[in-house]
């Protein structure tokens, strides 16, 4: 009778390594390189299954290959006609492209026309690009006339 909880205990124990074997077999794991790959030619989501991305993936969509052609990101539909990296940007607008490629404006910049322009006390662009303070009235804090 004192071998009987041994025998159980064993039993768990086998029982316990048996599920664990073949829930190892039944999902066989991929290294990292494999998963990188995956990611990279289908474009996408890591929480996506890969049979989802591809039929997502276009890649005749405007912008997915401007690295290699950038002529792509003059097509309807594309984030901007300048080609920065692998990325279709409007260096007009955008402010971690402004101007030219990789030059960013600071935090409390905006990017107008191509040049960083302080929005937070400018009266000829107060709170956003060309928004001119009426009445000359002095731009503070993104507000015209604030406090007055």
């Amino acid at each position: 009778m004192k071998s009987t909880p041994q025998i159980v205990f064993l039993a768990a124990l086998v029982l316990a390594l048996l599920v664990f074997a073949l829930a190892a077999a039944a999902s066989p794991e991929r290294d990292d390189n494999e998963a990188r790959g995956d990611l990279e030619t289908t474009g996408g989501n890591p929480r996506q299954s890969r049979f989802l991305q591809a039929a997502l993936w276009n890649p005749w969509r405007p912008g997915t290959w401007c690295s290699r052609n950038p002529y792509m990101c003059r097509y309807p539909g594309s984030a901007g006609p300048d080609c920065c990296g692998a990325r279709c940007v409007d260096r007009g607008s955008d402010s971690f492209n402004c101007g030219r490629c990789g030059h960013m404006c600071k935090y409390t910049e905006a990017c107008c026309r191509g040049k960083c322009v302080d929005v937070t006390f400018n009266k000829h662009h107060c709170g956003r690009c060309f928004n001119k303070c009426k009445k000359g009235g002095p731009c503070a804090f993104r507000m015209c006339s604030y406090g007055f």
